[in-house]
């Protein structure tokens, strides 16, 4: 695979373009995807200045394409996936990560257990996820962080937060001090011990936020 930029002239309001292009049979080039807005704003990249050296839109298209290539370098040493739909739309593989969860554990808890996860899911995680276009690999604490503000912010009678990637339990601290009801989901034992700690530690405290 392989980008370029190229500028979108036939408009009133002229802005910078990334193709990126499939390899296709024999060498030769195959489907084309056009990118025509910054990644995780949606912005188009204007042009603002006739030299392309001095104009803004272009260079936000060339780091675009930088970070694309970077990606895709990645994905091609077997570091990380790779989708040229994360660039293009507002797609984020958590939500597919989720669902085949939910598919996963079907048979392994009760029913009702499994309609709550889905509930929640359904009715927190997923709406998170389409409004913040996150990957996987890109949730760190700025993302839960985020996640928490719209908690604190949800009416009053959603109490219960469902966090399928509990890692060290930051979000259940944050629930804890907010006096939300919280489901955490880890696969690793230290981490679960460690969240276990931290979220009775956050119970016996004050109040983290006035």
């Amino acid at each position: 695979m392989k980008g370029s930029v190229h500028l979108r002239d036939d408009v009133k309001h002229p802005y910078w373009e990334i193709f990126w292009y499939e390899k296709g049979a024999h060498g030769q080039r195959g489907k084309q995807h056009k990118i025509s807005s910054y990644y995780g704003t949606g912005e188009r990249m204007f042009q603002m200045h006739p030299d392309p050296n001095r104009d803004i839109g272009y260079h936000k298209a060339g780091k675009l394409l930088s970070m694309i290539q970077a990606d895709y370098e990645r994905y091609m040493r077997g570091e990380a996936p790779f989708d040229i739909r994360k660039y293009k739309d507002k797609y984020t593989d958590v939500i597919p990560f989720v669902r085949d969860w939910l598919r996963a554990i079907d048979g392994s808890v009760g029913k009702g257990t499994l309609k709550n996860y889905t509930g929640y899911i359904n009715n927190h995680i997923i709406p998170f996820f389409e409004r913040h276009p996150l990957q996987l690999h890109e949730i760190q604490k700025d993302s839960l962080m985020l996640l928490m503000q719209e908690i604190q912010a949800a009416p009053k009678t959603r109490k219960n937060v469902l966090d399928p990637f509990m890692g060290a339990g930051t979000t259940g601290v944050v629930c804890a001090d907010l006096g939300r009801n919280y489901i955490g989901i880890e696969l690793n034992p230290e981490y679960i011990h460690i969240a276990n700690e931290r979220i009775k530690q956050a119970t016996r405290q004050a109040r983290l936020f006035p």
